[in-house]
């Protein structure tokens, strides 16, 4: 599923683009695994590309709340 976010984080609004792949369900003999989130893009805003220069907290919080609206959508 592809999702399109605008994220606000420390008071600037960043456009997130994002693929979320299902992941497996658990079974009595395996635990499964979560959704797999790929960030592809990351727009801050004045329109640039950034993705390759933010750091991993930054990563790492766009990833939360793409999961959080992955499971609004899916639930």
């Amino acid at each position: 599923m592809n999702i399109t976010l605008e994220i606000d984080y420390d008071d600037y609004i960043y456009t997130v683009d994002a693929t979320v792949t299902d992941g497996e369900a658990s079974t009595y003999e395996d635990v499964g695994s979560p959704p797999d989130i790929e960030v592809w893009s990351v727009y801050d805003e004045a329109g640039c590309e950034i993705v390759s220069n933010i750091d991993y907290k930054m990563y790492h919080y766009f990833e939360d709340i793409i999961l959080d609206e992955y499971t609004r959508l899916t639930d």
